[in-house]
């Protein structure tokens, strides 16, 4: 009998070594915008996004998904505003499925009309996350649509002659839902548990 479970534990302890060892870890992969003709100084330069301000890097893509760029209810209003240069358009995506696009529905939260014209370009709108999103950290896109690419809502992940794109996270706070009956009173104590 002992020699019974010294073999059924083995057997577990040689899967778990299989298991463990032959397990890949894969990190998301996001699809990209293209810019043919560079970046240069086109595109979005300084970002507010509610509290948070940065000023974009001079490359094509900058990968700051490590820095959380604010902490939002889902559809309470978010103002932005961004600098861009050069006949650039810009939009705001977040990937609230994880799925590695900014493709699907709900996941565009602004492509503002385009501005053609030259210099320094300010574009200031609200935007809100869709009601539906669950709490969590989601990957976030600031994107240029591309040098003289006109008022069309091209995607996060277009290919356009100029530009830049930077990510972030965007961290979505689930609101507290209570439920249950009763009345009450200012001053009654309420015990939540979570």
């Amino acid at each position: 009998m002992h020699k019974g479970k010294v073999a059924s534990f083995g057997r577990v302890l040689s899967f778990l070594w299989v298991a463990v060892f032959s397990l890949e870890i894969h990190a998301q992969t996001y699809c990209a915008a293209t810019y043919s003709s560079g970046c240069g100084s086109w595109g979005p330069r300084n970002i507010q996004f509610g509290t948070f301000t940065a000023t974009v890097p001079n490359v094509c893509y900058t990968d700051n998904s490590n820095i959380i760029i604010g902490s939002y209810m889902p559809t309470s209003p978010i103002s932005v505003s961004i600098n861009s240069r050069g006949w650039c358009g810009v939009g705001v995506a977040a990937d609230f499925n994880k799925d590695g696009d900014f493709a699907d529905p709900g996941e565009m939260m602004a492509n503002p009309p385009y501005s053609a014209a030259a210099g320094t370009v300010t574009y200031t709108f609200n935007i809100s996350i869709p009601f539906n999103v669950k709490g969590g950290d989601y990957r976030m896109r600031i994107w240029a649509r591309g040098g003289n690419a006109g008022g069309s809502a091209l995607p996060a992940c277009g290919a356009f002659s100029y530009g830049r794109s930077i990510d972030y996270t965007l961290q979505v706070i689930s609101p507290l839902i209570i439920t249950g009956g009763g009345n009450y009173c200012s001053g009654d104590d309420i015990t939540i548990k979570v």
